[in-house]
């Protein structure tokens, strides 16, 4: 017995739902594309900025949380990252490589790096920026990421080490070319005008500390 064929009915409202999806799949496609390139040329803060646009049409897809995730990670913003992995983990939970992100970040191997860091803010506070440095980074060496790499630059210019404040610095540059802050460090650097106190290193610790601290206590 034959099977009818079913009929399809359009109205005027559905047929503009219809190009109205169509644009956002276009537009959203679109941004992902723009964002992979500006990843590609080391600009993270633009990509960003256009993958928030992407979740913003398309609501939360894992394809552009993850990268939004990795992004947000090289960056410094480990909580921000997790919450990304995660809300893609609860999406679709077969993705090995979120898994991945989510357990590298797990109380136990992630504290490798967090303790350290933490020590290193003790340092600055204590007014002793060799120690600070001393714990700092083989941290970097293990989660490298531009705050981090900030900070260590304001650290070796405190010591009056400016070449080595400027390779930190451009290391910043090299994982964000778009980097504003290390830009800044490392323009002044170059010209001897960067006015750097004990206070303004604790402080840009103090921030960069609470965002890894933050991992540690949404685990526990």
């Amino acid at each position: 017995m034959k099977m009818n064929l079913p009929t399809f009915c359009t109205t005027p409202e559905s047929d503009q739902q219809m190009d109205a999806d169509m644009k956002n799949k276009v537009t959203c496609t679109s941004l992902y594309n723009t964002a992979i390139s500006l990843i590609e040329d080391r600009n993270l803060s633009g990509a960003i900025v256009v993958l928030n646009q992407a979740l913003e049409l398309a609501g939360d897809t894992p394809q552009y949380l993850n990268m939004l995730g990795l992004c947000l990670y090289a960056r410094g913003s480990f909580k921000q990252a997790r919450e990304c992995f995660v809300k893609s983990r609860e999406i679709d939970n077969t993705s090995i490589n979120v898994r991945r992100y989510i357990k590298s970040m797990d109380l136990k191997d992630f504290g490798i790096y967090v303790e350290p860091f933490n020590s290193c803010i003790e340092a600055v506070k204590k007014n002793k920026p060799v120690k600070a440095l001393f714990k700092l980074l083989p941290a970097l060496e293990s989660v490298p990421n531009v705050e981090g790499f900030n900070l260590a630059g304001l650290l070796y210019y405190k010591l009056g080490m400016r070449k080595n404040a400027a390779r930190c610095w451009m290391k910043s540059l090299k994982i964000d070319q778009s980097d504003k802050t290390a830009a800044y460090y490392l323009s002044n650097c170059k010209e001897g005008f960067l006015p750097i106190t004990f206070e303004k290193i604790i402080w840009g610790g103090i921030l960069f500390c609470r965002k890894a601290q933050i991992i540690m206590k949404s685990l526990g």
